[in-house]
């Protein structure tokens, strides 16, 4: 189903549609456009991305909230890293001090 925005204030709109029974599948936004390249002419619609988008779903299949986001993903690989070259640094430290109590 199309619906067409009407705006009501600058840069503002608003388009009403009735919800099928069974639900709402999914939900694009965009541009209705056409162009015209020598004598044909062609659709030439723009969909915008939507942030938040309850629809989309994932390459696996999976829900988008079922994984984690990118940026706590990184941060969890740079804290096990971070922890893997403190860790080897610390039990040489604590081995320097070990032989400077036994002296």
């Amino acid at each position: 189903m199309k619906r067409v925005g009407k705006e009501i204030a600058r840069g503002r709109y608003v388009a009403e549609a009735t919800v099928p029974e069974g639900g709402i599948g999914g939900i694009s936004i965009g541009l209705e456009g056409v162009r015209h390249i020598g004598g044909r002419t062609e659709d030439a619609d723009v969909l915008f991305p939507l942030d938040n988008d309850p629809f989309a779903v994932a390459a696996d299949g999976t829900g988008e909230g079922d994984s984690l986001p990118f940026w706590l993903a990184a941060a969890g690989a740079l804290a096990a890293l971070g922890a893997m070259l403190a860790i080897p640094r610390a039990l040489r430290s604590r081995r320097r001090s070990r032989r400077v109590d036994a002296l």
